[in-house]
Order: structure tokens, then C-alpha cells, then sequence
């Protein structure tokens, strides 16, 4: 319930830009059926396979969370005509009424529906042209159920389609010209469309967990982008197209077939984490010297044979590496720096959790610093 309770919140906050504390969520009762200036109310599914119909009568209802396991939404949530937002979460069946778009539409900012057997997403999503925020999860939805109108909605900021057995990002996606998070995690995609690159407000993308083998040189339209999560896809090489995006502060690449970092990372200047975990990568060029602004960097690699090039000192911000080094190739100075960054982490990790160290090192773990061995 807190878990419902925070995603409410931070997408109520988001699209207001809020800083206040969360909405009182009150528990649906009987006793609340005659109290109309309830504004937000928090049902729990938990024994009935439907809600009572009195819902009808909170007018003032602006915000409905519905989570529990098979979940019927009642028709008589088409009456709310002030309902903000709906958040549906189970982990089996909804079951959505034939009107569910119709009178809510006029004022609906905010829409989840994340089930395990959610099984098509109608045309009438249409109806929702105020709607900012869509967040759609089900393992039966796929490219033949899933309303091609969830792509050509106006006004969404964030759109979230994840867990599905979705394929294909249509190329109706151009018309999200206000969108500025976008992820399509955990489904079965193959190709990034060449049409993204309309998307030019957009500054998160969440591409992860697909079956991407190339990056469209498209994406250099999205100047804007802040976040890039393309982990745990098929992604061979980076296209020197990627340098366009400058404002880039995290890049995840992780689980990838990457076998080279191009020169063109000496543009991410803004960067601050970069993951390449799980790739191919044999070196770490030269060009990581022009992050100046890197924190973390992940580039655990079992392929990685040659030393850190002695431009990783230049990084100053660095607070956090976690990397193969071979300190038999690795210069004496850059060995030095790695190392004081090391223990830099170590002791403001004590400083910060210091049972949690004494835990860890009770367990005899090791810092996250790995070394090859070398000869004497």
C-alpha cells in the first residue's frame, strides 16, 4: 500500500511540481458514502470481487487507488467527474467497465493500470486527451491489443508501457511531441524507429531489458536527454551519432555486446554515472579524461586486458569505480589515483553506515575495486 502510495505521490508532484507533503489518502468505508469532500481514498481489494457501488456518491473524489488481486473497477466510477487520477495495481485480473473512458475523461491527468492478465488497452483511450501521465503493465499485452491511440495522446509527459510482450514502438510516437519520460522496459522491442527523434522535450529514456541490437542515429534528435538506460539488450556499438546529446548525466549500457567505446564520449561532459558492466570491453580509452564531471563509474568486463589510460586522473568528481584493473600495466600514478579513490569510498562508507561495514567486513566481503594478479 505505501509502495501505490508513493508512486501517487510522486506522479501528483511531478506534473504539479510540488513540493508539499502527500494527500490525506483515506481508506474506502461505508461510513465515507455521505461525506463528499473526500478528495483521495485508498481501496484495498481484498475479499469481494466488486466495490460497492456507493463510490458514486464521493463527487469530490479527485484521486482513487485500487490495488489487490482480482480487481473489477465498478461502472460507477464513470460518474466521478472530478477524478484526477486512477492507480490500479494487481497482481492478477482487472476487469475495466465498457465505459471506463468515457465521462472521466474530462478531467484525468493520471492513469495506471498494471495487472498480470490486463488484456487489451481500447481505442477509447482516445477520449483521455488531458491525460499527462500512462502507466500500462501486463504480460498478455501485445502489439495487436494495445490501442495504437495510446501513441497519439497530446499532452502526455510520461508514458510507461513495461512487462509486456509488446514488439514494436509504432511510429505514431512522433506525435509525443510533450513527452519528457519515456520507458518501454522489460518487453520484447527490436528496433528504436527513426521517428524518436521528434521526440525533442524528452530527457528520460528507459529502454532496457529488450532485444535492441543497433541505436538509431535518430536518437541525436533528442538534445535534451538527461537519462539513458539501454541495459540488458543485443546493442553491438555505440553510433557516433550519440554525441549529440551533451546533456547526458547517466548512461547505462550494462549487458550489452559492446566491444569498444567510441572517441565521440568525449562530448558527455555533463555525464555523472556510466555503467558498461557485462560488455566486451577491452579498453578504457583515452576520451573518459573529458568527463569531468563523471561520480561513478561501472565498467566490470571480463574481457578488459589493458591498463587504465593515466587520463581517468583527470576526473576529480570521481567517487565511485568499479572495474578489472591490472595495476602490471597500469601507471604508477593512476594505480595511486584508483586507489585513493578507494579508500576516499571506504571511509565515507564508515563514516555514513558504520554497521553496515562491520557487517560486511564481518562477512569478509571485498571493495568493490578488482584487481588481476600479477607476478612478483
Amino acid at each position: 500500500m505505501d509502495k501505490v502510495k508513493l508512486v501517487l505521490k510522486y506522479a501528483v508532484d511531478k506534473l504539479n511540481g510540488s513540493q508539499e507533503k502527500p494527500h490525506h489518502c483515506t481508506r474506502f468505508s461505508v461510513k465515507y458514502i455521505d461525506k463528499p469532500s473526500v478528495a483521495c481514498m485508498d481501496i484495498i481489494h481484498e475479499d469481494s470481487k466488486s466495490f460497492p457501488k456507493e463510490i458514486e456518491n464521493v463527487q469530490n473524489l479527485s484521486m482513487l487507488i485500487m490495488h489487490g488481486e482480482d480487481i473489477v473497477v465498478p461502472e460507477e466510477i464513470t460518474s466521478l467527474m472530478q477524478l484526477q487520477a486512477f492507480v490500479c495495481f494487481c497482481s492478477k485480473t482487472i476487469l475495466l467497465p465498457s465505459t471506463m473512458f468515457g465521462s472521466i475523461s474530462i478531467n484525468l491527468q493520471i492513469l495506471t493500470l498494471a495487472g498480470n492478465n490486463l488484456t487489451c488497452i481500447p481505442d477509447e483511450i482516445r477520449r483521455l486527451s488531458n491525460l499527462r501521465w500512462l502507466t500500462i503493465s501486463g504480460e498478455n499485452i501485445t502489439d495487436e491489443n494495445l490501442s495504437e491511440e495510446v501513441w497519439k495522446l497530446p499532452n502526455l509527459r510520461t508514458l510507461d508501457i513495461y512487462l509486456t510482450r509488446i514488439r514494436i514502438i509504432p511510429p505514431y510516437i512522433k506525435l509525443l511531441t510533450e513527452l519528457n519520460s519515456l520507458t518501454l522496459s522489460h518487453n520484447e522491442i527490436e528496433v528504436i524507429p527513426p521517428e524518436i527523434e521528434h521526440l525533442t522535450k524528452l530527457q528520460s529514456l528507459n529502454l532496457s531489458f529488450n532485444k535492441i541490437e543497433f541505436i538509431a542515429i535518430e536518437i541525436k534528435g533528442l538534445t535534451q536527454l538527461k537519462r539513458l538506460d539501454l541495459s540488458a539488450n543485443r546493442i553491438l556499438y555505440l553510433p557516433p551519432e550519440i554525441k549529440h546529446l551533451t546533456h547526458l548525466e547517466f548512461l547505462c549500457l550494462n549487458q550489452n555486446s559492446i566491444s569498444s567505446l567510441i572517441p565521440e564520449i568525449r562530448y558527455f561532459t555533463q555525464l555523472e554515472e556510466l555503467h558498461l558492466n557485462d560488455n566486451h570491453i577491452e579498453t578504457i580509452p583515452s576520451e573518459i579524461g573529458h568527463l569531468i564531471k563523471l561520480k561513478k563509474l561501472k565498467c566490470k568486463n571480463k574481457d578488459l586486458k589493458t591498463s587504465v589510460h593515466p587520463h581517468i586522473s583527470r576526473l576529480e568528481n570521481l567517487k565511485y569505480v568499479s572495474v578489472n584493473i591490472d595495476y602490471s600495466t597500469t601507471t604508477p600514478a593512476t594505480s595511486r589515483f584508483l586507489t585513493g579513490i578507494g579508500m576516499k569510498f571506504l571511509s565515507q562508507l564508515i563514516n555514513d553506515n558504520p554497521l553496515y561495514v562491520k557487517s560486511v567486513c564481518d562477512r569478509s566481503s571485498q571493495i568493490d575495486i578488482q584487481t588481476k594478479p600479477t607476478c612478483v
